[in-house]
């Protein structure tokens, strides 16, 4: 179960650097990249949390 996990973070912090490779690469203000950034770190920590608590709860 925690190889899956390990597997399932790995596959998003790579999927995170191609993510602001795009925003960089994007015509966006300062501010719409800062906030792009913030959002894609953010929001895998709140999936995380969410698999960990379905985890927990089918023990």
């Amino acid at each position: 179960m925690a190889r899956w996990i390990l597997i399932l973070v790995l596959l998003t912090l790579m999927f995170n650097l191609y993510l602001i490779q795009v925003i960089n690469r994007a015509a966006l203000t300062p501010q719409q990249k800062k906030l792009s950034k913030t959002l894609i770190w953010v929001l895998p920590l709140i999936y995380g949390f969410i698999f960990l608590g379905l985890f927990k709860n089918q023990r």
